[in-house]
């Protein structure tokens, strides 16, 4: 099983970039409250991978997209995510 790659959606992100904070504070110098509401704010704007998708696909991209991910250090399915987004996006 390949890496997990938390490159384009770290869960840490939601703490390190919040508007509350000064570039000088650390999240250790938030309240408990503030930090309650920051842990709140994440988990409600998260998008969950839940939705399920059975696909076929011919064994050439099959094989494709399995070196792809290989050679990328992430899953099959984490690149077809990205594939899927950048289609929908453009």
């Amino acid at each position: 099983m390949a890496k997990k790659n938390f490159k384009d959606n770290n869960p840490a992100n939601a703490f390190l970039s919040e508007g509350t904070k000064t570039s000088k504070q650390s999240f250790d110098d938030l309240t408990e409250a503030e930090k309650e509401r920051l842990l709140e704010e994440h988990l409600k704007n998260r998008e969950k991978k839940t939705e399920r998708v059975n696909l076929l696909i011919q064994p050439s991209i099959h094989k494709k997209l399995k070196d792809y991910a290989k050679a990328n250090d992430t899953s099959m399915n984490e690149a077809i995510n990205i594939a899927i987004k950048d289609l929908l996006n453009k």
